[in-house]
């Protein structure tokens, strides 16, 4: 378009023509002027309207499970997070403790978020209702250890977000058994000559023979357990139970047996193989020449040791839980692997059990291959029963008080009485 286009020769010749050229070049500029002014005003506006809208920062409250130095990485990683999005966060040591931990969280201090607590603890969080489902898009389930997920699920659901497994293998002392026996028979010969330790009535330990035979604590059927379904007295739990009872009357360990007193014995060489779990990696370093192999097989098959996963959750009462679930998905991929660093924890995400730090580590990669079979305790809060019918039934046999049958048949009926008193 030209609007200001002229018919020179009517203006009256070439010094006419000079001035129009002139003016012509003035009025352009002015227009392009304008506009210019226009583009950066709209531009000015757009940068207001963005600075006005811009998310604003949520404060989140977090308490975690985790003491002492322990409290050191949680605490970094959550300021970490603020530092990233803009939020703030505020962290602190859980005082209260588990026993009270779900009347502190209807409280009006109540946390936004719990990091470091025991997935056999969820169930009854689940029951009173102070955990939040975990929504879609905050994990995906491939990216974890099967046992991992297991461990955060109560009927078909998801109720936290799996961070750390602790399990147990066995521990020997490289100087007594220079070859780890790989199956339950050649343990058993090589128990007898270089003794063999392990607190028989720990069911937490011996759940493991009593599972790798077919028994079972409740029926999980596809991620439903039924509580009603015990599997404590069928003829595998009665098999793993003759097994225990085995390692008294073959002599092979005695009766009277603590976690402390096989630790003390390992500790001081007087045992060649002990069954324990990363917790206790610490004490015999530079103190035993020792080695760890995943838990004896039985009947050919990995055994399913119990084991324990640590989780995040949040809080059914947050205020801010939108802000709560994004911080959970920071959890979820940092924390494993932060954990680990600080405890020997083995991390429940496949990508940080690759890690050449887990990999090519002769201890926790075998912690990490022993975690792949582990079974994890049950989220349900049923599962609370079985501790002590079990230590007291199996003291009972291993002390020729009850036969194996016996101490079965025991620990399910007195199981089936502490569910009764939980209604």
């Amino acid at each position: 378009m030209q609007p200001f286009a002229l018919n020179l020769k009517l203006l009256g010749g070439e010094n006419m023509n000079k001035k129009l050229k002139v003016l012509s070049s003035v009025l352009t500029a002015l227009v392009l002027t304008t506009a210019l002014a226009g583009c950066s005003s709209s531009k000015s506006s757009t940068s207001s309207t963005s600075t006005t809208t811009k998310k604003e920062s949520k404060e989140i409250l977090i308490w975690t499970n985790y003491q002492g130095k322990d409290f050191v990485p949680i605490k970094k990683l959550a300021e970490d997070w603020a530092k990233e999005t803009g939020n703030t966060v505020k962290v602190v040591e859980d005082k209260v403790g588990l026993d009270s931990i779900i009347a502190a969280s209807k409280s009006s201090k109540a946390p936004d978020v719990m990091i470091g607590y025991p997935n056999d603890r969820l169930g009854s969080f689940v029951k009173a209702d102070i955990v939040d489902e975990v929504p879609a898009g905050i994990m995906n389930d491939s990216d974890y250890i099967a046992p991992a997920i297991t461990g955060s699920m109560i009927n078909g659901k998801k109720y936290g977000v799996p961070l750390t497994l602790e399990t147990y293998v066995l521990f020997y002392n490289k100087d007594l058994v220079p070859t780890p026996p790989k199956t339950w028979e050649e343990l058993m010969i090589v128990g007898k000559k270089v003794g063999f330790n392990y607190a028989l009535n720990d069911v937490y330990f011996s759940l493991a023979l009593i599972k790798a035979n077919g028994g079972y604590v409740f029926k999980d059927n596809n991620g439903t357990i039924d509580t009603n379904d015990i599997g404590l007295a069928n003829a595998g739990a009665v098999k793993g139970l003759t097994m225990i009872n085995d390692l008294v009357t073959s002599g092979i360990v005695a009766p009277s047996v603590t976690s402390d007193i096989a630790k003390g014995n390992f500790l001081n060489k007087k045992i060649g193989l002990y069954i324990s779990g990363n917790w206790d990696v610490s004490a015999f370093k530079d103190k035993v020449n020792f080695g760890v192999a995943t838990y004896p097989q039985i009947d050919g098959k990995a055994v399913p040791t119990t084991a324990g996963v640590k989780l995040a959750v949040v809080s059914k009462n947050s205020k801010v839980k939108a802000t709560a679930w994004e911080f959970m998905k920071y959890v979820g991929a940092k924390a494993p692997y932060i954990i680990f660093k600080q405890t020997a924890a083995i991390p429940v995400l496949k990508a940080d059990q690759e890690k050449d730090e887990i990999k090519k580590d002769p201890i926790t990669s075998v912690f990490a291959e022993q975690a792949k079979s582990a079974a994890p305790m049950l989220s349900v809060p049923e599962f609370g029963t079985i501790w002590e019918p079990g230590k007291q039934n199996i003291t009972l046999m291993i002390t020729k008080k009850q036969t194996p049958q016996q101490a079965a048949d025991n620990i399910v009926k007195q199981v089936k009485e502490g569910i009764a008193t939980m209604k």
